[in-house]
């Protein structure tokens, strides 16, 4: 769980921030088989549990699915540290831009409204419309 505690890490230690998103980025284009254990990520947004690092060994498909949650958290999560970075500190996505391309075109589909899913607050279960996340997705795209 990054995302709640992203602004500190964003103002206190950027870089250390940036390195704490790229196990995230690895996993998401499916570059784990280099840390001992190949295991596919295939989903359209975003996930939202690695497993164990550096193997992320949890399989997509078991990882608890928060598709707009998660998508709109990193998007808006790497867009907040280029701007504290600069323009010339996004070398590093240039792996990335694919699945950041894939992430967003997922948030542009499941927009304005997200049906049912869940979201950061996953005790209530499913949520029908949340605004919420909406206005996430929104932002992220902004």
């Amino acid at each position: 769980v990054i995302f709640p505690a992203f602004p500190l890490f964003l103002h206190a230690a950027p870089e250390f921030f940036r390195k704490m998103l790229i196990p995230l980025m690895v996993y998401s284009v499916n570059g784990t088989a280099a840390y001992g254990m190949d295991v596919k990520y295939d989903l359209p947004w975003a996930p939202h549990h690695l497993g164990t690092w550096p193997i992320c060994d949890l399989p997509s498909k078991k990882q608890e699915q928060m598709p707009v949650e998660e998508s709109g958290n990193m998007l808006i999560m790497i867009a907040a540290l280029a701007q504290k970075q600069g323009p010339n500190s996004t070398a590093w996505l240039k792996s990335y831009w694919p699945v950041l391309f894939t992430w967003a075109d997922f948030l542009t589909k499941s927009l304005p409204d997200p049906g049912k899913q869940l979201c950061t607050d996953d005790f209530e279960g499913p949520n029908p419309h949340n605004v919420n996340l909406a206005a996430k997705g929104i932002v992220a795209l902004g």
